[in-house]
């Protein structure tokens, strides 16, 4: 029992911190093509 709620905090973790990186992807590359079509 205890053993799986850790694991399902680590996916909820591991979740949050993908979500975090594809957001700042996203962003860094929207200023990125922004700055190339101007």
């Amino acid at each position: 029992m205890l053993h799986n709620a850790h694991l399902g905090y680590a996916i909820a973790f591991g979740m949050i911190v993908i979500t975090g990186l594809a957001n700042v992807f996203y962003i860094w590359f929207r200023t990125r093509s922004e700055r190339w079509l101007k």
